[in-house]
């Protein structure tokens, strides 16, 4: 008689049972992501963005430094003093403008820049500001002109600037007397404009005046008006 023997089954691993991970992101990180891939475009166009550059020449460096001094046009920062250096002969200094939002093709031959600083005279205290933020260059853009990146700058800042109308006029006297830049002109007690630059002319026979009246009273002024100290 033969075995009865039932074939063994073969063993069977228990199956284990794995949870399949979410491919979906979280709701919580999508704002970060969001912020960082903002700033990272904001770095790029920083970086990659145009910068004009150009030098202007002043007497002294004094209140400049490379890396702080801003350039402001009507009080709003354009530019960044990057570097002052003397001149070649050492007779003046060399400061490296850059700037943000302003083409090279603007920055002309009729473009002007000085250095504001406090300063005291018989107009007043002007450039009380700069006690506290420092000296800053002031830029002029002018009107036209062809593309230039070397400029001789001022060394006493002009009244007279675009976008501040009025009209300048010169003054010939035989003396300046108490005058000074700044000095207040009136017009029945009203000030109206401020000396701008005085002085001698080439043989010396007498002096020169600068004034600049502001708009609307410029309309005022005639070839009979008549100006008193």
């Amino acid at each position: 008689m033969a075995d009865d023997q039932t074939p063994s089954m073969p063993d069977i691993p228990d199956a284990a049972l794995k949870q399949k991970k979410s491919s979906r992101i979280s709701t919580v990180w999508v704002i970060p992501i969001i912020a960082a891939l903002i700033g990272g475009w904001l770095v790029f166009q920083n970086v990659t963005g145009e910068k004009a550059a150009i030098e202007v020449t002043f007497e002294s460096a004094s209140g400049l430094e490379a890396g702080k001094t801003v350039v402001k046009l009507r009080n709003i920062k354009v530019g960044m003093v990057k570097n002052v250096r003397f001149s070649n002969d050492l007779t003046n200094v060399v400061v490296l403008l850059e700037f943000k939002g302003i083409s090279q093709e603007r920055l002309t031959d009729s473009t002007r820049f000085w250095v504001i600083r406090p300063r005291v005279g018989i107009g007043g205290v002007s450039g009380l500001d700069t006690l506290i933020s420092g000296a800053y260059i002031e830029i002029d853009p002018g009107d036209g002109g062809e593309p230039a990146t070397r400029f001789t700058g001022l060394e006493q800042p002009d009244i007279y600037q675009r976008g501040n109308p009025g009209t300048r006029y010169i003054l010939s006297s035989n003396k300046l007397g108490s005058l000074s830049r700044g000095s207040p002109v009136e017009f029945r007690g009203i000030r109206v404009g401020e000396v701008a630059r005085y002085s001698l002319v080439d043989n010396h026979s007498h002096v020169d005046i600068e004034i600049f009246i502001e708009a609307p009273h410029d309309q005022r002024v005639s070839g009979i008006s008549r100006v008193l100290q």
